[in-house]
């Protein structure tokens, strides 16, 4: 499935604390409404018609497996940013959509910095992990390093 999605909020805006109390900002909320809100009819890739119009009434989340995702960052503007300071957002806003059954489902996230346009945006593609990669203790070298 491919989406594009509004530029999110970063990790840092997207939440508020107040009275030691952390709760979503209303920024947080508003991006968060932006993606449910997306029309899914136009989204691209492997639903069946079938899965999309129970999507579109709400009913069926279309993907409840582990999912790969990847990410193409297209920022508002030139700064400098932390892209991984989108991951909380976007993956959050996907479950609210019902894009996703719950957010530890992405096992696999590829993020790439692409190209300021005017507002940002993001274009992902989400897709079910077909063999999952695991690792074996005789495939990791160990040596004293940190992994």
């Amino acid at each position: 499935m491919k989406l594009v999605l509004p530029y999110p909020p970063s990790d840092n805006r997207y939440y508020k604390i107040a009275r030691n109390r952390r709760y979503l900002s209303k920024e947080g909320r508003e991006f968060r409404e932006k993606v449910r809100n997306l029309n899914l009819s136009e989204s691209t890739g492997n639903v069946s018609d079938a899965v999309m119009s129970l999507m579109l009434a709400r009913q069926v989340v279309a993907f409840g497996s582990p999912v790969a995702i990847d990410v193409l960052v297209m920022p508002p503007d030139r700064r400098k940013r932390d892209m991984l300071n989108l991951c909380k957002a976007l993956g959050d806003s996907l479950v609210y959509a019902g894009i996703l059954l719950d957010d530890s489902l992405i096992h696999e996230a590829n993020f790439v910095k692409g190209d300021a346009v005017k507002g940002g945006a993001l274009v992902i593609e989400i897709g079910e992990m077909l063999i999952p990669y695991k690792f074996r203790q005789d495939e990791i070298a160990f040596h004293g390093a940190c992994i």
